[in-house]
């Protein structure tokens, strides 16, 4: 169930000035804001180069690929490129029968990224679980604390609704279903830390 608009603030005061479209951004239903031409121009106005540096990925984001939006739910972050609508790249947490699992996904620079990592402490002790396509680094433990999720778990967690967010969020586990679609092999193992595969 969403929370309102005051529940939000309660947490996060600094939310004040945005109370009209508060809960609409915390559940992505619109983006948090647009990076574009205007933000671009902005960025080569700058001369002190710590200034540049903090802007400096969104950016390089842009110099690669153009106009996009920044959803920023609750959940997550998440990058969707302005004309096509195609996902960029991103992640979110989703919580799932008491547990806490990482989706992360990154479809730049000519990579298939995708990770589903399950929280170190819901993994038990020192064990690293999860999936991973053949672009993306593997676990962060090494070979004999790491462990590949199981496919139903993996679809599990994909294919969870997410009913109470919006665009931004379905449009990313719907790219994030795809993506598993069609690199189904998993790499945690093999690309783990100190294995040399990646």
């Amino acid at each position: 169930m969403r929370e309102t608009a005051e529940e939000i603030i309660t947490q996060f005061p600094s939310w004040e000035n945005r109370k009209d479209i508060i809960v609409a951004v915390w559940y992505a239903d619109i983006p948090d804001r647009e990076y574009t031409e205007k933000n671009h121009e902005f960025y080569n106005s700058l001369s002190d180069n710590t200034m540049k540096n903090v802007f400096f990925d969104d950016e390089w984001i842009w110099l690669v690929n153009g106009d996009y939006q920044i959803y920023y739910p609750c959940c997550g972050k998440i990058y969707i490129h302005k004309a096509t609508q195609k996902v960029m790249h991103g992640d979110i947490n989703i919580h799932y029968r008491g547990k806490c699992y990482s989706v992360m996904l990154n479809l730049m620079y000519d990579y298939t990224i995708l990770r589903v990592d399950k929280f170190l402490h819901d993994s038990g002790p020192g064990k690293s679980v999860g999936f991973c396509t053949k672009d993306s680094f593997g676990s962060t433990q090494y070979a004999n604390h790491t462990e590949e999720m199981e496919r139903d778990e993996i679809l599990r967690i994909l294919n969870d609704p997410m009913v109470d967010f919006g665009y931004g969020v379905q449009k990313f586990l719907e790219t994030a279903r795809e993506v598993y679609r069609n690199n189904p092999e998993n790499y945690y193992l093999k690309n783990c830390w100190g294995s040399g595969g990646k």
